[in-house]
């Protein structure tokens, strides 16, 4: 390459660089997506005989390095220490390299030496150290190390050739090298490679992990009555784990330290000083200290986020300058609490759209986050936090141990005194089960990924990738939900229709079948009384994992759920689970099956004659007020469409031999009285009323439905909602007003709206015991707000004692359902489906002639009624109403219901 040749690949490369850190900004993974080998493979074994071309080589960085690159300069990248780099610091490097002088005295460059030294006394300054660390003083000063290990192995190498020196006879196995449990490895490294001790002083929480002169002392005199000798103290300003930073000034009254100066390993080394002048130059001291102090407040905001979630997560140590340590909070036990952690950062190691560090300090595992790079905004660490709370959800609750207890929820021993009282106290237990998936820190996950020949390969969902036609690697499918995540290890995708860290299981394969089979009858064996069975029927799927068809334009990617659920093989799968495990023992099984809305279709998982589960959980009605936008999104509904879902959901599957169940609310749904009904004070009570004497069917009853709970106050903010959909959900919305406002803090009172509505949270909100301090529910923070009703009567206390509660409403209908099994049992008649607010239906009892009558209105206005009684029966008993006066009175057959109101009628016939 000749000057003029140098200079247009020069333009070429600054214009590289540009376009890397633009690149950067909307580039989504920090680590590379290669395995082990990979870039080695991609490189020639030997150089090439003859010269190439400039333009191959430059295009090789961009198609071998690159792809092989961790992105430290990445808005997402929060390990380790700050790697920054400037474009100032870049044209040094350029133009060091160009005057390519090795330095190793002043008579070879006394520009090399002298900035050197200069720019030490500019870095001392800069950071407020006294006249005794610059060079001019001789006693203090330094110069530029390749690196901290290099600095630390030439301190050790110096410090032992003069206390030789000082004393010759000392024996090498008697010299010793401290340092503290904060220190960095490489203080144990120097002292492997000298041959000689290390030791390590402890340092303690209530100091912040930094060295006192007192612990220095203490260690002093156990060394030296051991008959050791100390000769080098490694302490540390700002360490890796905690940012602790030793007392340098009791540790120097201890005794004399000495500074020594230009120590290096190397004769020659880099002109790096060069970078600190041309950085220090054009930024200026107070341009500096405000780069500094723009990430230190960066990493405040993240700090803020920590602290807002402290019922959850906890500052290990105080934020330290642009570094915060955290951890996930447990229950107490510090073994659990710990295990939790390490869960933690497995699965957040998984992920390569952010970069985080582990550490231990004082035995616990804890994770870092500092912000570096220049690139991170606000709005990179908000979507670093959402990703953290998601995987530490995922922590919390993913199956990494079928035959276990998570550690952070107790022991097995505790769940079996659960079991054993649940039983004295006449009630059964029914345990959760997930069969689809795993969490990927599963020991057969680990197995499955860690080679294509392992044994349990086969027990997940593995593809080669698909390829495009410019050499751009893709998913094995389109299916959306970045249902496929790539395996570095072995060169595969797996499948996981939920989490990255929850990869399904391959229900194809014979020996996975028969290991589920025999984890179930582990549980059983215990004694609990049944399953309910998760995303059940999601364990089959379409064969060959097809394409799913295009229903939205102009993405490669497309829902799809007509290819995870349903499958051919499912009903053969339920089958065996039923005869091989459910038949040998007195159970009851749900089975959860999302993405199905047919009868038709859920009927062969519930008839007697398929032989598969009792009932299954149907999300028909639950999307009744959902778009195609998502679970977020508010759609109108109206009572006749609500009636026409409930007719089909009670006939079409009794019609065809099936059995229902039935529920209005759950941990993933609002809650109903504000979703279907009106919480308003003087309708709240009628409304939970209406709603339990509406249900059929077997009742699934949800935390707080029997006392009433509603939605959260309209007045919370979006602080207050800790679920991450519904985070990541209004995060979406405001993205979208900004851009079309303009405005960086648009009006979002249609997304608060949406999620007092619709989010999860509403139904996670603390259960409402008694009305003392957090509503008895704990005496510590629980991990979001409690509904402030609590207080005004909404809690269980209360309720048991007035007898016109919601509560002894719910016991009272209990009781009654016992008693009238036609109320459970009976044939469903739907009565004036298109009646815009009553819902009217009979049911009744073939067998026994047994025939009620139950009328609802859903308004806040009287409601007049006409009933349509059979010629030959008549109302000979209100059974029970909403009502504290209940009476039923009706003038020619037609009867007006106050707001709210619901009754259930005992009906006869004069000619029975």
């Amino acid at each position: 390459m000749d000057r003029e040749q140098f200079r247009k690949a020069g333009y070429a490369a600054i214009d590289r660089v540009c376009q890397y850190f633009e690149d950067l900004e909307t580039m989504k993974e920090v680590m590379p997506s290669v395995g082990p080998g990979d870039v080695g493979r991609m490189i020639p074994t030997e150089a090439p005989v003859e010269g190439e071309a400039w333009s191959a080589i430059a295009k090789d960085f961009d198609d071998v390095i690159l792809p092989g690159i961790t992105h430290w300069q990445h808005p997402g990248f929060l390990a380790y220490f700050p790697a920054n780099t400037t474009y100032e610091s870049i044209l040094a490097d350029i133009l060091a390299g160009a005057v390519s002088n090795p330095g190793f005295n002043w008579t070879c460059s006394p520009a090399c030496t002298e900035l050197e030294v200069v720019m030490m006394d500019w870095t001392a300054k800069l950071f407020g150290l006294d006249a005794s660390f610059h060079n001019a003083s001789n006693v203090g000063g330094g110069i530029i190390m390749g690196s901290a290990s290099e600095s630390c192995l030439t301190v050790c190498i110096a410090a032992r050739e003069r206390v030789l020196r000082m004393f010759p006879d000392t024996p090498a196995e008697k010299l010793v090298i401290f340092g503290t449990t904060q220190t960095h490895s490489l203080g144990a490294k120097a002292a492997l490679i000298l041959g000689l001790k290390f030791r390590a002083i402890e340092t303690k929480a209530e100091d912040l992990w930094a060295l006192r002169g007192e612990a220095l002392r203490s260690a002093l005199e156990q060394a030296k009555e051991e008959g050791l000798v100390p000769f080098a103290l490694l302490a540390t300003i700002g360490s890796t784990s905690t940012g602790a930073i030793d007392n340098i000034a009791e540790i120097t009254a201890v005794g004399t330290v000495v500074d020594y100066r230009n120590w290096q390993m190397p004769l020659g080394r880099r002109f790096r000083s060069l970078k600190i002048y041309f950085v220090l130059r054009s930024y200026g001291v107070t341009g500096f200290q405000t780069h500094l102090r723009t990430l230190i407040n960066k990493t405040i905001h993240f700090e803020k986020l920590v602290l807002s979630a402290s019922d959850k997560y906890e500052l290990f140590v105080p934020r330290r300058l642009s570094l915060v340590v955290f951890r996930l909070k447990g229950d107490g036990d510090a073994v659990k609490e710990d295990a939790l952690n390490r869960d933690f950062f497995t699965r957040v190691a998984e992920r390569k759209d952010i970069h985080l560090t582990p550490t231990v300090v004082g035995g616990m595992h804890c994770t870092r986050v500092t912000v570096g790079s220049q690139l991170t905004k606000e709005s990179h660490l908000d979507a670093a936090w959402e990703a953290i709370q998601e995987v530490a959800e995922e922590a919390r609750y993913d199956i990494s141990n079928y035959r276990a207890i998570h550690r952070a929820y107790g022991t097995m021993q505790d769940f079996e005194h659960l079991l054993r009282e649940t039983h004295r106290l006449g009630m059964r237990l029914i345990m959760d089960m997930v069969l689809n998936h795993t969490s990927a820190s599963h020991e057969w996950f680990k197995e499955s990924r860690s080679s294509r020949n392992n044994p349990k390969r086969d027990y997940y969902i593995w593809r080669p990738p698909r390829w495009s036609a410019t050499g751009e690697r893709l998913p094995p499918n389109n299916w959306a939900s970045s249902a496929w995540e790539w395996d570095n290890t072995t060169q595969e995708y797996y499948l996981h229709l939920f989490s990255v860290t929850q990869p399904d299981l391959n229900w194809e394969n014979p020996r996975l079948r028969e290991e589920a089979h025999s984890l179930m009858r582990f549980w059983l064996d215990k004694g609990i009384d049944g399953f309910r069975l998760d995303v059940i029927n999601c364990i089959s799927k379409t064969p060959g994992l097809p394409d799913a068809p295009v229903v939205e334009k102009g993405t490669f990617f497309q829902p799809p759920l007509g290819r995870v659920a349903n499958g051919p093989r499912i009903h053969e799968f339920l089958q065996a689970m039923h005869d091989d495990v459910f038949s040998h023992y007195k159970v009851i099984t749900v089975g959860e099956c999302p993405f199905t809305h047919d009868p038709k279709t859920l009927l062969p998982y519930v008839a007697p004659s398929s032989r598969e589960l009792n009932m299954v959980f149907n999300f028909t009605l639950m999307d009744i007020d959902e778009s195609v936008e998502g679970p977020m999104s508010i759609k109108p509904w109206t009572l006749p469409q609500f009636k026409a879902i409930i007719e089909r959901l009670q006939n079409s599957m009794y019609d065809m031999g099936g059995w229902n169940s039935l529920y209005l609310e759950n941990h993933d749904q609002a809650r109903s009285i504000t979703r279907f009904a009106n919480d308003n004070p003087q309708f709240r009570a009628l409304s939970a009323k209406l709603l339990a004497i509406m249900q059929g069917g077997t009742l699934y009853l949800f935390q707080g439905e029997d006392i009433g709970q509603i939605n959260v106050p309209h007045d919370w903010g979006i602080e207050d909602y800790p679920d991450i959909r519904t985070k990541t959900f209004y995060k979406e919305e405001l993205r979208k007003a900004q851009k079309l406002t303009g405005l960086k803090s648009p009006d979002m009172s249609e997304a608060m709206k949406a999620a007092r509505r619709k989010a999860r949270d509403n139904a996670r909100t603390p259960m409402q015991w008694d009305g003392s301090r957090s509503a008895g529910f704990t005496t510590s923070k629980p991990w979001m707000r409690i509904h402030p009703d609590y207080a005004e009567g909404w809690n269980v206390a209360s309720q048991m004692d007035d007898p016109a509660s919601v509560w002894n409403f719910w016991r009272r209908l209990l009781i009654m359902r016992k008693q009238r099994q036609v109320l459970v049992y009976g044939d469903f008649e739907l009565l004036a489906p298109e009646h815009k607010t009553i819902f009217a239906y009979r049911r009744f009892d073939k067998t026994t002639g047994e025939v009620v009558l139950v009328l609802l209105n859903f308004s806040s206005e009287p409601s007049p009624f006409r009933l349509d009684l059979w010629r030959d029966e008549t109302i000979t008993d209100l059974l029970i109403g909403n009502y504290e006066s209940v009476s039923f009175e009706e003038d020619g057959g037609l009867v007006t219901l106050r707001p709210w109101e619901a009754m259930v009628l005992e009906v006869s016939s004069t000619t029975s």
